[in-house]
């Protein structure tokens, strides 16, 4: 799996995501307006989302649960999921896309060329995006509650509590801006590939090759797929998914 990172993505024409369903109308959208994009748009009205090549998820099928365990991120039990197929070249010309796999160096480049507030984190910036800082930050942040992860004064106090110093507590901040400005979250392991969260006990056990893709021009749902008609317009298919039930 490692070599499929390393060789890139020039033979593979699609790529899929996991998108929670009412993020296909958009915030505050009425159901069936899909004025969602395939992630959240910054202040620059870029988007950035994270994605797989559609044969890494096939162990999966169409169950939501295993999806989210295999790409290494949250899975919301009461939540809908589809799963979004995208059509990698047409999101190039249409969306004005880019795709990466995201390693350290690849997504400290990224944050270096495309994003606000790196510049003066420079040095911030190489410290956090390693194994061993990886490690720290997934301790840390899974004991933080709601308002640690929205209240930048609640977490301070969160740090403190934790017997992080001034300096750590800096540190910190500069990685959990790179989470808050690229999706790169807690199981993000650095080398191309997901942390498959159930498997992963003492030791990581890779879930799929991931992708990081950056559109200029992001698009709606019902543009990319064609009002949901699909058909030679889109370049977008959205497929329901349904959970399985293992009985628990």
């Amino acid at each position: 799996m490692l070599q499929l990172a390393q060789e890139g993505l020039d033979n593979d024409r699609f790529i899929v995501r996991l998108v929670e369903t009412h993020h296909v109308d958009g915030y505050k959208q009425p159901e069936g307006a899909m004025a969602g994009t395939l992630g959240r748009p910054g202040a620059d009205g870029t988007v950035r989302y994270w994605s797989t090549t559609l044969d890494q998820i096939e162990p999966s099928d169409t169950c939501p649960k295993l999806i989210a365990e295999q790409l290494g991120i949250e899975y919301y039990p009461d939540a809908n999921y589809k799963l979004a197929i995208i059509d990698r070249e047409a999101a190039i010309k249409q969306a004005d896309a880019r795709t990466i796999i995201p390693t350290f160096d690849n997504l400290k480049a990224f944050a270096r060329e495309k994003l606000d507030g790196y510049a003066e984190r420079d040095d911030l910036l190489d410290e956090v995006m390693t194994p061993e800082y990886q490690a720290k930050y997934e301790t840390l942040v899974k004991d933080m509650g709601d308002d640690e992860w929205k209240d930048a004064s609640a977490r301070r106090d969160f740090l403190v509590e934790q017997g992080l110093s001034a300096v750590e507590a800096e540190v910190f901040e500069a990685r959990f801006k790179v989470q808050h400005d690229t999706g790169a979250n807690e199981y993000f392991l650095g080398n191309g590939l997901t942390k498959h969260t159930a498997l992963s006990k003492d030791r990581p056990v890779y879930g799929a090759v991931e992708i990081f893709s950056y559109e200029k021009n992001p698009q709606t749902f019902h543009y990319m797929t064609n009002g949901g008609k699909g058909g030679p317009e889109a370049y977008v298919e959205l497929i329901d998914l349904v959970p399985i039930n293992f009985g628990e």
